[in-house]
């Protein structure tokens, strides 16, 4: 593989979601075209990964309500709702 073409774990994508609002952050790849497209836009590109949390953070509490909705319901219980919210939060 060329180096032309490697992902820089340095930098992120930040992408959101035109449906929900919801956004998440992707490793950039040296290039690589980044578009928008009907389902997502790019909000920064190239981006260190604290920039790119600060943006994806925005929609914290988005992202994991949409998360959650998403779940089957026989899954649902408060105990696995706040395991879920701990690890997308990053809880240690």
């Amino acid at each position: 593989m060329s180096t032309e073409d490697q992902e820089d774990n340095s930098k992120n994508v930040v992408w959101e979601n035109l449906h929900n609002g919801t956004r998440f952050m992707t490793n950039f790849t040296k290039g690589k075209t980044y578009e928008n497209n009907e389902h997502h836009k790019i909000i920064g590109k190239e981006l260190c990964y604290d920039d790119a949390l600060v943006l994806v953070k925005v929609t914290e509490s988005l992202n994991i309500s949409s998360f959650l909705n998403n779940m089957p319901a026989e899954l649902r219980t408060p105990e696995t709702d706040a395991m879920v919210v701990g690890i997308l939060k990053g809880n240690k």
